[in-house]
């Protein structure tokens, strides 16, 4: 941005300077030659002479009115481009320090972010051991017993049907069935 402004002001002088050249100086070759070709004509009378002299002082104090003009048009344009370029730098200051609190803080979210990641990544392992073991007692202390039990009552399973086919355990098998249905119609009517 200050490249472009700096830029910018050359552009303006060089074209100060171009316009100064072509325009302003060409008038004034014109009226130098427009003077030296009056003086040429003087045929040498003091009267003559002091008018020559009087339009060259003229000359001259309009020159350095000119130079003095530009001089003080330059010395304005600095100070403002001066300004300009305080006013940017003090832009540019404040954005670099706005992105430098930015990016400490995304750092410090980004910090926080992988240290709660990492913790919650050790909390499921454990809770994954945890779970391991707990299926293991599981099948340590209720299904390989149940299985055994399993095994054993296949084992047993025709004595079990024989015994099954008494017609004293079928009788009572059949008063327990209608026990626990009618115990259940009498739950049922209470709720």
């Amino acid at each position: 941005m200050l490249q472009k402004i700096i830029a910018f002001v050359l552009f303006l002088i060089s074209i100060s300077l171009v316009f100064y050249w072509n325009v302003i100086r060409d008038a004034d070759k014109k009226a130098m030659n427009q003077l030296e070709f009056n003086d040429e004509q003087l045929t040498g009378d003091v009267t003559q002479t002091t008018e020559v002299y009087a339009r060259l002082e003229k000359k001259w104090i309009g020159t350095s009115k000119h130079v003095q003009n530009l001089e003080i048009k330059t010395d304005t344009l600095r100070a403002d481009l001066e300004k300009e370029i305080e006013s940017t730098n003090n832009r540019f200051d404040k954005i670099r320090g706005d992105l430098d609190d930015y990016i400490r803080k995304q750092t410090k979210k980004n910090d926080e972010l992988d240290k709660t990641i990492s913790q919650n990544h050790k909390d499921l392992k454990k809770s994954i051991q945890k779970v391991n073991r707990d299926i293991k007692k599981v099948e340590n202390k209720r299904i390989k017993p149940l299985e055994t039990e399993i095994k054993v009552v296949s084992e047993n399973k025709e004595k079990l049907e024989r015994l099954m086919r008494i017609p004293k355990i079928i009788d009572w098998l059949e008063d327990l069935r209608k026990q626990e249905e009618a115990e259940a119609a009498k739950q049922a009517k209470n709720n």
